[in-house]
């Protein structure tokens, strides 16, 4: 068997795990047990190589191709119209990489530096792998982003710099002129290597997610704290009214009766506002009146006049959990900014619903200084959480200052 092959049974094997890793950035759930995952991409890997070396005609295998990923996509659920176009930009994708390296390749004249193998094949073969190991690994990062969850550069670049530089090792070694046992072994070794980077790009990624997921977990207690004392609250209210009810009652009666008229009507003022429950907001979204009522109180304890305009229908297509973390972080930033500005105490505040679009606004005054000693330390996580929320919903977030007044505005894209 000759290098050239044995290296072609080589890059189909990388093939498969870098086929695999694209259908999943293509599809979301899988249909089929692990086991016959497995088996379906064992057939293909056996079939491509009896195309490949018994029948080698370019359209009979770009058909058989065509097939073979069309029955490899039946691991996950979808229609068969998405499963055709996913197939098809699968292999124009593969087909412009293997051109573009071609013409990139073929200018170098390597087959003229080493004469006992076809060494631009190899060269082209392993160019072309990595390079869509490397467009996978991209993929799969801005799927995650996607999702709401934003990887940090380093971790991906670092991923990125060892297929890159497989690259530039390849097109070296061959210049070097070496026997074909180094060639077979130094692909080999790519391979391997390459492998392992998707690995530790797995374990990097899920170990990130993890600590993400523990941070988002502990903001979701903490909203439900909220929640879970405005309710307290409200009750010890209410147990407070029916105590005193009957003693305000009996006051009241004896006032009337005495016909102290201005002392009664003083007297009712008094105990009207004492058994006021603070439900300013009541739209019939339970969760944004809930948490807007909560902050509305914690703004009034603080001397912030809240002034929210509440226009939304009572059901959304938005996870409570990430209506809690928006509309909490937004108003505890303007409220704490209020608290501290030298100007008027007053946080508008609005959030409207229109034709499948969510528009949230906050305006308050600041004190700049006491701004730039908060984010010297740096404080400013609540609004980070923001917009990894918004982004996860297709939105776009923007903050700056208009009018001496800060401004966060918010659009997120939802369904009733």
């Amino acid at each position: 068997m000759t290098v050239e092959n044995m290296i072609f049974i080589m890059v189909g094997a990388f093939d498969l795990i870098v086929l695999s890793r694209f259908l999943s950035v293509l599809f979301s759930k899988k249909q089929v047990t692990r086991r016959i995952e497995l088996l379906i991409y064992l057939t293909y890997y056996v079939i491509s190589l009896l195309m490949y070396f018994y029948l080698n005609i370019p359209l009979v295998n770009l058909l058989g191709t065509l097939v073979l990923y069309i029955g490899i996509s039946y691991i996950y659920k979808s229609g068969f119209k998405k499963r055709l176009l996913s197939v098809l930009l699968i292999i124009v994708f593969y087909a412009l990489i293997e051109v573009l390296s071609y013409f990139a390749i073929t200018p170098m004249s390597l087959n003229e530096l080493v004469t006992t193998v076809d060494i631009e094949l190899i060269t082209i073969l392993i160019v072309v792998r990595i390079l869509n190991f490397t467009s996978v690994l991209f993929l799969e990062k801005f799927t995650v982003v996607k999702k709401g969850e934003q990887l940090p550069a380093t971790i991906w670049a670092a991923m990125s710099f060892i297929p890159i530089g497989s690259m530039i090792l390849t097109v070296t070694l061959y210049f070097s002129n070496p026997d074909e046992i180094v060639i077979l072994f130094g692909a080999f070794f790519l391979f391997v290597l390459n492998g392992f980077v998707f690995y530790l790009y797995d374990r990097q990624t899920n170990i990130y997610l993890d600590i993400i997921d523990s941070s988002v977990l502990q903001q979701q207690n903490d909203a439900y704290k909220s929640h879970i004392k405005l309710i307290e609250e409200s009750n010890s209210n209410i147990r407070t009214i029916k105590h005193d009810m009957k003693n305000h009652m009996n006051t009241m009666a004896k006032l009337l009766e005495e016909k102290e008229y201005g002392e009664l009507t003083e007297y009712l003022a008094t105990t009207s506002n004492y058994i006021k429950v603070n439900e300013n907001f009541k739209s019939g979204n339970h969760t944004i009146d809930s948490i807007i009522n909560y902050k509305t109180m914690i703004a009034e304890a603080n001397n912030v006049m809240l002034e929210a305009d509440v226009q939304i229908p009572s059901n959304l297509n938005v996870n409570s959990f990430d209506l809690t973390t928006v509309i909490g972080n937004v108003l505890d930033n303007g409220i704490e900014a209020t608290m501290y500005s030298q100007k008027t105490n007053k946080l508008m505040f609005s959030i409207k619903y229109d034709r499948g679009v969510l528009y949230i606004t906050s305006a308050n005054n600041f004190n700049a200084e006491y701004e730039n000693k908060k984010n010297r330390k740096g404080r400013g996580q609540g609004l980070k959480n923001v917009r990894r929320i918004v982004e996860k919903y297709s939105g776009v977030m923007t903050t700056g200052v208009e009018k001496d007044m800060y401004k966060v505005s918010i659009l997120m894209y939802v369904e009733k």
